[in-house]
């Protein structure tokens, strides 16, 4: 093809002409030459050529001058020396060569590469791909890695992973696909192009590493099933969806994930991925879609001053961040002595900013939500969910990816959340469910994972009828999963068999046990426990998730595709579709129509829970004793003149922490131990003194020791 007409739509124009320079090159003599010497020594370059042993001009003309000095008698040398490369040695030619049989030795790739059929990468081998280098896939072929993958580009002379057509389309070839086998100390995507797969990178039990790729125009960008690859400084846009995992707990820095149709990010079944500095913006749908027993977090998850989440999910068509069943993401927290946990995540101009349904635990403080005072118009809190967003910022925290528009950092705050009122984080209550709950999340917060599980272990097991109870569950499970701590299963396995625990959490133990077993590859035990799920038939949505779970094991796992099908066949025919049936659907090879797939519910604005209290409150002050500051809480229903006042004992006015008017909501305010003249008072119990212009009014005592 002419590489000037129809340019626009030309593959082949993509590898030839980069925007710094191009590889065009010319081989001439620089001395006078004889007609026959020319034409011996372009037979000879051609012989190589045409040979497809050499992609690059520099090792072409070395060759061919060493090649043609053999052949010459040595009155004829200076023959091949008088030619020189006008042009870059290091370009590719322009030259395709085909390629159809497995690779079982270590081999190396340039040039333009045709792949007329699935090629796999054998167990113990490597295949090491050059800059420059553009491969073209044809008729849904497939790249399987069983063994080493080193696809390194550079910025300049990126790897093009691309369809062997002129008029592509997403979908026309299956993609690169590393299998559990695959070397993942060693694999490698970095500086590649991959376009028009139907999974751009598909990670099966693997974790390879995946950096600054630009990956567009797929079905799938990346998708993950069981995995955890380092996912890093990715431009991922205008797939259907950009990256979407299932049971896989990776590290997700820096990515710029938008216009995608569908999702920014989406992971289901058990996941637990790690967002740091992602830009998740302008993706048609949702943001970040969680799912099904799944804690993603947005930030880190320790006290720790220089560390931020620092993620943007902002102007997404449908909700920045939606979570369902049992699900629970941490966006930020802070501890009993308000020290700051994560956070600074930008969550804003969303239609939605969060939605929770069916017992999500949405944990999402000292964030910036789009103004000032949040909109609380755009939280859509429901099915015995919560939303807890208090601390949040008062300006935009900057953050986002270096591939995007960043913004400078910014550090202001709101009052404090006043969920550790009442809790004494010295002297915990093992009797008190909400002492339970909240000394879990300390020692979560802190890093005492095996002190935690502990913790939550024991909420289970006293308060086993309540929605706390299957929140420490899920928590539990991941945080086995985080230590690598053995034994998951047989503790499941004790909840389930268990004549007093309450029914209610059964279920969900059973759920959870089949993604233990299959995550210890223990795919026998998972597909009998999802059978189990079947049986039970009380929850319509665990019955999916088993079918769901049936059916990737089946193919990725045991490689029987006949029982997937089977499965999925009553998976289509109970829940058509699906967002699950689609995506298995997809695994099997069907086509499907995505504007056909069912979108989570979304309510009508009566349906809304706001997230404001319905009365006037003076709540109790933490910690109790203090030393040496203390945050007191205090609920307003509706904005208000309010004063909040310190005594003494004897009635004399110490400080006025509060005097102003407020806007609704749950308000807070610190006493640093300081009195009007900022000086430190002495220890001692004080009063402090909560009145509003509607004529509410409450007095409470603390302690100061110092």
């Amino acid at each position: 093809m002419n590489p000037i007409e129809g340019y626009q739509d030309c593959v082949i124009k993509d590898l030839l002409f980069f925007p710094d320079g191009g590889i065009i090159a010319s081989i001439s003599p620089t001395v006078e030459s004889s007609q026959w010497a020319c034409r011996e020594f372009s037979k000879v370059l051609h012989e190589l050529l045409f040979s497809g042993s050499f992609c690059y001009y520099g090792d072409l003309l070395r060759e061919t001058k060493v090649v043609y000095e053999s052949r010459m008698p040595s009155s004829r040398f200076w023959h091949g020396k008088s030619h020189v490369l006008f042009g870059d040695p290091s370009m590719p030619l322009a030259l395709y060569q085909y390629k159809n049989a497995n690779i079982t030795a270590n081999t190396e790739w340039s040039g333009s590469i045709i792949v007329g059929n699935d090629i796999s990468v054998s167990s113990g081998t490597t295949l090491t791909i050059r800059p420059g280098t553009g491969i073209f896939f044809k008729n849904n072929a497939q790249l399987k890695v069983y063994g080493t993958l080193i696809a390194q580009g550079t910025a300049s002379y990126p790897i093009k992973f691309s369809a062997a057509s002129e008029n592509p389309s997403p979908g026309s070839w299956y993609g690169i696909r590393f299998e559990d086998s695959s070397n993942d100390a060693n694999c490698i995507l970095k500086y590649c192009d991959v376009q028009y797969a139907q999974y751009g990178v598909y990670c099966n039990r693997a974790n390879p590493k995946i950096e600054n790729n630009t990956i567009y125009h797929n079905y799938s960008g990346i998708y993950l099933y069981y995995s955890s690859p380092s996912v890093k400084t990715n431009s991922i846009t205008n797939n259907l969806s950009g990256i979407y995992g299932i049971s896989s707990s990776l590290y997700i820095y820096n990515n710029k994930l938008s216009n995608n149709r569908y999702y920014g990010v989406g992971f289901n079944l058990y996941s637990l991925p790690e967002f740091f500095s992602n830009s998740i913006r302008f993706n048609s749908w949702y943001g970040a879609a969680i799912s099904n027993y799944s804690s993603p977090e947005f930030g880190p998850t320790i006290v720790d001053d220089q560390r931020l989440g620092l993620n943007i999910i902002a102007d997404n068509g449908l909700y920045g961040v939606i979570t369902d069943y049992y699900s629970s993401p941490f966006l930020g927290s802070t501890d009993p002595y308000n020290h700051r946990v994560g956070g600074y995540n930008s969550i804003y101009n969303n239609s939605c900013n969060v939605d929770a349904n069916v017992y999500c635990n949405v944990i999402a403080e000292w964030n910036w939500w789009g103004s000032s005072v949040p909109p609380t118009d755009k939280f859509c809190i429901r099915g015995g969910s919560t939303l807890d967003y208090i601390p949040y910022l008062t300006s935009n925290p900057g953050g986002g990816s270096s591939l995007g528009k960043a913004a400078v950092l910014a550090d202001n705050s709101s009052k404090i959340n006043d969920k550790y009122s009442g809790f004494n984080p010295k002297k915990p209550n093992p009797n008190r469910l909400s002492d339970l709950w909240l000394w879990g999340h300390d020692l979560f917060i802190n890093r005492k994972l095996s002190d935690a599980i502990d913790i939550y272990k024991i909420l289970v097991k006293k308060f086993s009828q309540t929605k706390e109870a299957k929140y420490a569950l899920v928590k539990v499970y991941h945080l086995y999963h985080e230590l690598g701590k053995p034994g998951l299963d047989v503790y499941l396995s004790e909840i389930i068999n268990n004549s007093e625990m309450n029914e209610n959490l059964k279920p969900m133990a059973l759920g959870l046990l089949a993604g233990a077993y299959l995550s210890e590859k223990n795919v026998n035990n998972a597909l009998q426990t999802c059978e189990q799920m079947r049986q039970k038939g009380a929850d319509p949505n665990a019955e999916k998730l088993a079918l769901f779970n049936a059916v990737l094991a089946y193919k990725n796992d045991l490689n029987d595709t006949s029982s997937a099908k089977q499965y999925l066949s009553i998976l289509k025919q109970k829940f058509p579709n699906d967002e699950l049936t689609f995506i298995a659907c997809a695994e099997l090879g069907e086509k499907i129509d995505w504007s056909l797939a069912k979108r989570i519910y979304k309510p009508q604005p009566e349906e809304t829970k706001y997230i404001l209290p319905n009365k006037f409150a003076l709540k109790g002050n933490y910690p109790n004793p203090f030393n040496p500051t203390t945050t007191i809480a205090f609920d307003l229903p509706e904005a208000d003149r309010v004063s909040l006042t310190i005594y003494d004992l004897l009635g004399r006015e110490v400080v006025k922490l509060v005097d102003d008017r407020l806007p609704a909501g749950f308000q807070k305010a610190i006493w640093d131990g300081k009195d009007k003249s900022g000086q430190q008072v002495s220890s001692g119990v004080y009063l402090y003194s909560l009145r509003t212009s509607a004529g509410f009014s409450a007095t409470k005592k603390m302690a100061l020791v110092r």
